[in-house]
């Protein structure tokens, strides 16, 4: 079994309206970020990429990491 961890993204978070609106864009600024994706705690239902769920940035958990990237120079 792997063990998958929800990511943190860019984005903070912001309730959108409709609910199942293509690509938000976040606030510029907020109290919690936007983390995507799953783990292997999570029901299955959890695991679109779709679902945005959020947590406060001072919050640890064994359960959520991030992605690094690095653009081209």
């Amino acid at each position: 079994m792997s063990v998958k961890a929800t990511e943190w993204v860019w984005d903070w978070f912001k309730v959108f309206w409709p609910i199942d609106a293509k690509d938000p864009e976040g606030p510029s600024d907020g109290v919690f970020h936007v983390i995507r994706g799953c783990n292997s705690n999570d029901a299955s239902e959890n695991c679109d990429l779709s679902r945005r769920f959020f947590r406060h940035p001072s919050v640890r958990s064994q359960t959520v990491g991030l992605r690094l990237v690095r653009t081209q120079p």
